[in-house]
């Protein structure tokens, strides 16, 4: 395992990283890619436990690429995968979101990012009040395609009914979306409601 005292920045190349069971782990944004750089993850581990474990953004895209073909990138903050600008292609692992106060969201696209969805796991949950997106498209200039892998939303709350979440597997706001496949859930306790 490996604990990052600042940022990842891959701002040119290509960067192939294996997770190979072993975890990343970051109290800030644990990996940063920028415009021209490419970065591809996946574990070939033979449990798949491999991780990026981030107290802010896991992966924080701000216009290369980002490929994940399998490990997990779990966050406790507004949003684990960022992706502003570039492109996301995201055909394994999983992608999560789980906090106990704050919004969660598991991956946030904006800025003219072009995203494909074709596998993997989106998941999100929270659990006292605010917002719980597994997908979150906000810019008009975003395009994303979902055609496999299973996104879902749930939320635990048991407070009073003043503090409750807005749950949604993909809640889009602007942008072009095209869902052609895949699995789309959301699990709400009373408090919750889908949205």
């Amino acid at each position: 395992d490996v604990t990052l005292k600042k940022t990842l920045k891959i701002s040119s190349g290509t960067v192939n990283l294996c997770l190979n069971g072993n975890d990343i782990l970051s109290d800030n944004t644990a990996i940063e890619v920028t415009e021209g750089a490419i970065l591809n993850i996946c574990d070939c581990s033979s449990d798949k436990t491999g991780t990026i474990k981030s107290g802010y953004y896991g992966i924080y895209n701000g216009g290369g690429a980002v490929n994940i073909y399998g490990g997990k990138v779990s966050g406790t903050s507004v949003s684990t995968v960022y992706i502003s600008g570039g492109t996301l292609n995201l055909r394994g692992g999983r992608l999560e979101s789980i906090s106990a106060e704050n919004n969660a969201t598991a991956l946030y696209i904006t800025s003219s990012a072009s995203v494909e969805i074709s596998g993997g796991e989106i998941y999100a949950e929270g659990g006292s009040d605010g917002a719980v997106c597994g997908v979150l498209i906000n810019d008009s200039a975003s395009s994303t395609t979902i055609s496999g892998g299973t996104i879902s939303a749930g939320c635990t709350n048991t407070a009073s009914s003043s503090r409750y979440y807005t749950v949604a597997a993909v809640k889009h706001l602007s942008g072009n979306l095209s869902v052609i496949g895949g699995t789309l859930t959301t699990d709400t306790a009373d408090n919750c409601s889908a949205g």
